[in-house]
């Protein structure tokens, strides 16, 4: 407790000055040089500035109470990471900074979940405790720094023991676990793995190839799960570039190569689609915009691998989302007018025989809905077009926290509901030996799933490789011992046939 009253005393003397109009480099680094030439002050403007940047970012963070918060959460911080650098030379607050940016901006969570960001390694790393944190915060911001907290105990004995494969198993299933009680932990730990993937080149070789090797084996699959499709590609084109730098840097030199106007490209079709949507009135209040992206380095790389063909075959390598706010609020009308702008993008170019899909009537597992189409222009490019409308949009960007129900404590979409409850079933029966759990988990969370449908239209989700005796467990225990036999789109069929996406039962 006397920790706690010394911080009572350094939060009455500190007098902040949050203004717009300081300048720094905004979450970029500096090389550790500069910093040891940096005054004090130069240092506490840079953190300041960086602090600014966060609160810019955390959108959710609207009441006076809420800012509160958030700046008590990161005076504390600052205070106690004091005289603390990374290896990048950086001041130590800088990194639960950028953590709680990416909560904030690339996530999309509140005032608590960004401020146990900025407050994640205090207890770790200073003399502060739990209970310290608890008396200044409040339980649940102490609950979340407390999952984070634990997770960084066994990194810590993982980095002083490289071999130890247990203690690594023990700490994924720890974060697995922590699902069921508040996923905001995994969405912290995750963010918290980015940052350090994208400050990776400080640290030894060895260092990096194991963080590369955790990210693509468990921090990337877990981020797909949760729906956060550009902390997922990010994570991955980070630690392929650390685990195969050659192979990382032919494909960028590729896309360099082949596509050293694709700015200008995407640009001339954005504004092309643009005005022929403006012109067909498909969308009545004209409220969309028409954006582009480039295929992640990594998915081109394992597309190249899983199909067998060189670089010039995969077709979707450049994309163009529209992305719109629909004249109806009905399921159906909305249905419709994606369904409809897909039909003017057919008109505009050729598309190409087998590449449409359909994830607004049948949702990925994640919670993915969109229409999908490529498309061959005029000149010979290929271009993938991706349609959703704005609220599809902030699920593929932010992840299915987005449709989190913190109050009840219970997601609000299916998708969210199934990861939870897999990972309490888990819990019921843990495994005694956690290297066989995360062997497991490897496998259960990187094997692709396929959607199936009972009768009545109910979304099963299922392993690809599933055949009906596994669709009638999954229904119920009994189902599944009494089943003798199947039907499958009405035809009967044993029991170990293999299901396909989009089979009814």
């Amino acid at each position: 407790m006397l920790l706690y009253h010394r911080y009572l005393h350094i939060k009455k003397g500190i007098d902040m000055n949050l203004s717009d109009d300081c300048k720094c480099l905004d979450g970029k680094n500096i090389e550790s040089a500069d910093f040891a030439r940096m005054s004090e002050a130069d240092k506490e403007d840079y953190i300041l500035c960086h602090f600014n940047s966060l609160l810019r970012e955390c959108k959710r963070c609207n009441t006076g109470e809420e800012r509160e918060i958030v700046i008590s959460a990161f005076k504390f911080a600052n205070s106690a990471h004091k005289g603390m650098t990374r290896k990048t030379g950086e001041p130590y607050i800088i990194h639960p900074i950028e953590v709680a940016k990416i909560i904030a901006g690339e996530i999309g969570f509140g005032a608590k979940a960004v401020a146990a960001a900025l407050l994640h390694d205090v207890v770790e790393d200073t003399d502060y405790t739990l209970e310290d944190i608890e008396s200044v915060f409040g339980e649940k911001i102490a609950y979340l720094v407390k999952g984070l907290t634990k997770l960084e105990e066994l990194n810590s004995e993982v980095d002083k023991k490289v071999d130890s494969i247990s203690l690594q198993a023990e700490n994924f299933r720890s974060l697995i676990f922590t699902i069921s009680e508040d996923i905001r932990v995994v969405y912290l730990k995750i963010a918290d793995r980015l940052h350090n993937m994208r400050t990776l080149a400080s640290m030894p070789k060895a260092s990096q190839l194991r963080s590369a090797a955790e990210v693509l084996d468990i921090y990337a699959p877990l981020a797909h799960r949760l729906g956060l499709y550009l902390i997922k590609s990010e994570l991955e084109d980070l630690a392929f570039k650390y685990r195969d730098e050659k192979k990382y840097n032919e494909i960028a030199d590729l896309i360099k190569d082949r596509f050293d106007n694709r700015e200008r490209i995407i640009r001339r079709h954005a504004l092309q689609i643009e005005k022929r949507l403006l012109d067909t009135k498909f969308i009545k209040n004209d409220d969309f915009e028409v954006s582009g992206r480039s295929k992640s380095i990594y998915s081109i790389a394992q597309k190249m691998e899983r199909q067998g063909v060189d670089f010039d075959h995969i077709y979707d390598k450049l994309a163009l989302r529209i992305v719109f706010e629909p004249d109806s609020e009905i399921p159906d009308q909305i249905y419709l007018q994606c369904w409809n702008l897909a039909g003017v993008i057919e008109s505009m170019y050729t598309p190409i025989a087998g590449r449409f899909r359909n994830w607004i009537k049948n949702p990925k597992p994640n919670g993915y809905r969109a229409i999908h189409t490529t498309v061959t222009t005029k000149t010979g490019h290929k271009l993938e077009i991706q349609i959703r409308t704005k609220e599809m949009d902030d699920i593929a960007e932010k992840g299915i926290s987005s449709h989190w129900n913190y109050k009840s404590g219970k997601p609000m979409i299916k998708e969210l509901e199934d990861l939870v409850n897999q990972v309490r079933d888990e819990m019921t029966n843990p495994e005694t030996d956690p290297v066989k759990f995360l062997d497991r988990f490897k496998i259960d969370i990187k094997t692709p799933e396929i959607l199936t449908f009972t009768p009545k239209g109910e979304r099963i989700i299922l392993k690809n490789g599933a055949s009906p005796l596994d669709f009638a467990f999954k229904i119920h225990s009994t189902v599944g011992l009494s089943a003798i036999a199947a039907k499958v789109d009405k035809k009967v069929v044993a029991l170990n046939t293999k299901l396909k996406w989009g089979d009814h039962r």
